[in-house]
């Protein structure tokens, strides 16, 4: 599930103003920009913007035992006069909820404990906001799945393996691959054809009997 919502309000001259914020499979950005014009007159010009991206998920990979799941998060932020901060949450691990407001693309990489055939949380939110009263520019780009990799009991990564997304989401799994969830009127047309086949399959065996 994704949910986005922005907020801006501006006072005095300013030029231009925009706020945006996208959550999708995979990535969250949030962008917020407010830059002032040429102060004509004496009332302060001033800018506040908020932006707030988030998004969950539940992963499953397919079999049994356990093993690993190794994530690599990629973001990169460069803030005027604002701040910024993500969140990430897989099963039992949380990344650090401070992520440095710097220009670049730094990454982390986590590896996490999971026991397969079992539901994986998966959970991201990026905030910005920021106030200033000449220019404010905020920009964020926050993607956490770069690279999804499963590893067996030993640190071996796996490939071959099947996974399943409550949102049906088809993430960037190396050596994976996804298994759609059916629409409920595939579903019901599955099941009702399956039902079909048991009755027709009873009645000829009743008549074979007799």
């Amino acid at each position: 599930m994704a949910s986005a919502s922005t907020g801006c309000l501006v006072s005095g001259n300013v030029a231009r103003a925009e706020v945006s914020a996208q959550a999708g499979y995979g990535a969250l950005q949030t962008h917020v920009t407010a830059l002032a014009g040429p102060l004509i007159t004496p009332t302060p010009t001033r800018a506040s913007g908020a932006a707030l991206a988030s998004y969950t998920d539940m992963l499953t990979i397919v079999g049994t035992g356990s093993g690993f799941i190794r994530v690599r998060l990629l973001y990169s932020m460069g803030t005027i006069d604002a701040s910024g901060d993500a969140d990430f949450t897989l099963g039992p691990y949380t990344a650090p909820t401070q992520f440095p407001s710097v220009i670049g693309s730094p990454d982390i990489t986590a590896t996490v404990p999971i026991q397969f055939g079992t539901m994986i949380p998966i959970a991201a939110r990026l905030r910005e906001q920021g106030v200033g009263d000449g220019i404010q520019v905020t920009i964020t780009d926050f993607r956490f799945s770069q690279l999804f990799e499963i590893l067996n009991e030993s640190g071996n990564k796996l490939t071959g393996y099947q996974y399943i997304s409550s949102s049906d989401g088809a993430y960037a799994f190396d050596g994976g691959t996804r298994i759609a969830i059916p629409e409920p009127a595939s579903a019901t047309l599955f099941l009702t054809g399956m039902a079909m086949s048991m009755y027709e399959f009873v009645r000829r065996y009743r008549k074979f009997r007799s």
